[in-house]
């Protein structure tokens, strides 16, 4: 087969780069995070993944994404930069705004498949950043929505949240 070649060239970015910090990409890596061994249970079960380590490392990802001290700070620098885009001003989140979470749940046709080693959003990192925007940012959790407008959202995610212990997670 012949090669493909883009028409816009290797490596050349195409369209408008947006975002707080416009075409840029954050990585974390801790290969504590996991302790799955390749064939017990799956690797987003809870038993093999460290939720106190994805935690510090979606901290981690939300401060030099945003280039702040503190994730307080890092979630009032992106509720001012999304708010002040689409004309509502340099302020931050208000009790009542939507928050839309579109977790990417590709293989998850419906509630009847199960899950495997398929390409599954983390459960752990959706739960990490679900804590973060009501603990720290003070989003309400009534104004949290966790959505995949062609997919169904799996029993991993659902009760990965729905079952969180921390009594102020409940609000």
């Amino acid at each position: 087969t012949p090669d493909l070649i883009p028409t816009e060239g290797a490596n050349n970015p195409m369209g408008e780069a947006k975002g707080i910090s416009p075409g840029r990409v954050v990585w974390s890596q801790d290969l504590n995070v996991t302790s799955w061994d390749g064939k017990t249970g799956y690797w987003f079960d809870d038993k093999n993944i460290n939720q106190e380590i994805v935690d510090r490392m979606f901290s981690a990802s939300l401060k030099e994404l945003t280039g702040a001290k503190s994730d307080a700070a890092a979630w009032k620098k992106l509720f001012a930069y999304h708010n002040s885009k689409n004309g509502r001003g340099k302020k931050g989140y208000k009790p009542g705004e939507k928050i839309i979470i579109k977790a990417n749940c590709n293989a998850i046709g419906s509630p009847d498949v199960k899950w495997s080693d398929s390409g599954y959003p983390s459960p752990q990192v959706i739960n990490a950043l679900v804590i973060q925007l009501i603990m720290v940012a003070g989003v309400e959790g009534s104004d949290i929505i966790i959505s995949d407008p062609s997919r169904y959202i799996g029993e991993y995610i659902y009760n990965m949240i729905r079952s969180n212990p921390s009594p102020e997670f409940k609000k």
